[in-house]
């Protein structure tokens, strides 16, 4: 399994999001940087089987995780989730899908100067919005369902 993971994630990069980080943590050393990332993706993975959500809902969201692991995201890649919203949206990702043309900034580049060059400000306008998005939803869905177990449990007999 090591070895697709690598042809996925490690080489050459294009609009990569956790990727990125973790590998400029291992010091940009491919093959270190897959091993983590291959690490983190595992982790992500079994968290979200930990969880027992409805299976379209735990597709959807490995297909996500997978892609903000990966080194490659082409824009087109997020297509793969998109039926997925149809049953179950959900606003971040919904917003990827709007921002996810960002990423092609570097046609431009490409296509006067020949040169396939990232922008880090790009990538940043592309995913620091949805990793917000992300993190506000799952910290309001966190504070609403305490409070409902808090109050049920006071008015629960003793």
């Amino acid at each position: 399994m090591q070895e697709q993971l690598e042809g996925f994630l490690g080489g050459w990069r294009n609009n990569d999001s956790l990727y990125g980080i973790i590998y400029e943590r291992a010091n940009e050393d491919p093959d270190l940087g897959t091993e983590r990332v291959t690490y983190y993706l595992g982790a992500a993975l079994t968290g979200l089987w930990f969880l027992r959500r409805p299976l379209l809902e735990s597709v959807k969201w490995a297909i996500v995780v997978l892609l903000f692991f990966s080194a490659n995201c082409f824009p087109w890649y997020l297509s793969w989730f998109l039926p997925f919203l149809a049953v179950s949206p959900n606003a971040a990702l919904l917003l990827w899908t709007a921002l996810v043309g960002l990423a092609y900034h570097v046609l431009i580049g490409y296509e006067v100067l020949g040169v396939w060059e990232h922008s880090d400000a790009f990538r940043e306008l592309e995913y620091l919005p949805v990793y917000g998005l992300l993190l506000a939803s799952g910290a309001t869905r966190f504070v609403l369902q305490w409070r409902a177990n808090r109050r049920e449990a006071s008015t629960e007999p003793p």
